[in-house]
């Protein structure tokens, strides 16, 4: 009887094998880099802000009703940030013995920080002012 060679067979296999630890590689590879991408993107800020164990933050908010108003919030602990601006929601703003109610949290900052809008840090400012 005649062996048949079976190594041509043996070599696509092997090939194979080859071809998919590669791309394995070139996955693992790819989100390493990619991960270690976005991590680099943070801003000191953001970095300087996760190292604080309470933060002070002022929230540009808008009222039923259409009126805006700023509320400012000290010494939050930093667990509870993610959390603030939805407990904002379900809580209102008193003011002169009536209780207005959040409709929607534009932004929040840290306390030294500015707003985006230039009209609402002019009203931040105005607020200090009067205080």
């Amino acid at each position: 009887m005649k062996q048949v060679k079976k190594q041509p067979q043996m070599q696509a296999v092997g090939r194979n094998n080859m071809i998919k630890n590669r791309l394995r590689a070139f996955c693992l590879m790819f989100f390493a880099i990619t991960s270690t991408m976005s991590i680099a993107d943070e801003s000191v800020d953001v970095k300087h802000f996760k190292d604080l164990k309470k933060v002070s933050l002022k929230c540009h908010v808008e009222l039923l009703g259409g009126q805006t108003s700023i509320i400012r919030h000290y010494n939050l602990p930093v667990r509870d940030r993610e959390f603030f601006e939805k407990k904002l929601l379900q809580k209102g703003i008193t003011s002169g013995g009536k209780t207005q109610s959040i409709f929607k949290v534009k932004q929040c900052v840290q306390i030294d920080k500015k707003f985006k809008d230039p009209l609402i840090n002019a009203m931040d400012e105005k607020s200090l002012k009067n205080t």
